[in-house]
């Protein structure tokens, strides 16, 4: 069996203080990625069929839609679902209520890394970016972010130091 890891202090939203193993909070945060992917991926494929159905439409009616037109259309698809919608997706929601869908559901929150508040929009749009962009630059910096958490003192992955921000435990 593996410990847990060390205990570290972790603000919670409302000022007060909780000992949560950092292997721990880890699992939870992965738990919520695995969530919003699939929010993302749902909105994702809805757009997909969107697309998919206008250029049916388009073809069924006997426009001429050459295949440039097409083909720009899943490129704006791929670009939309692989970036645009994540960072407008986590931005909105860790800027209006400090958390996405995914970390609502295992008990999450993003907040301020000292004083425990909201990180507000910039901030939460900062984070976003950090994290997609380290994906979309190779995939291996967005694995090593992603288990960043279990060898920092302080359990943040670098995207939450870009934004100077935590994840805790929601009581």
């Amino acid at each position: 069996m593996v410990p847990a890891g060390p205990a570290v202090q972790l603000p919670t939203y409302a000022g007060q203080s909780i000992p949560v193993p950092s292997r721990t909070i880890w699992g939870i945060r992965i738990g919520a990625y695995f969530i919003d992917s699939i929010v993302c991926g749902a909105i994702s494929y809805l757009i997909f069929f969107l697309i998919i159905a206008t250029s049916i439409a388009t073809i069924a009616s006997g426009r001429q839609a050459g295949p440039g037109v097409l083909a720009a259309g899943w490129i704006v698809l791929l670009v939309i679902a692989y970036f645009f919608l994540p960072v407008l997706y986590g931005t909105l929601c860790i800027g209006v209520w400090g958390r996405t869908l995914g970390m609502l559901m295992v008990g999450v929150r993003v907040v301020d890394e000292t004083a425990g508040g909201p990180i507000g929009f910039g901030r939460a749009f900062a984070r976003s970016i950090v994290f997609y962009v380290l994906f979309l630059l190779c995939v291996i910096p967005g694995v090593i972010n992603l288990f960043s958490p279990l060898w920092d003192v302080s359990g943040q992955a670098w995207h939450d130091k870009a934004a100077r921000s935590r994840v805790v435990i929601q009581p």
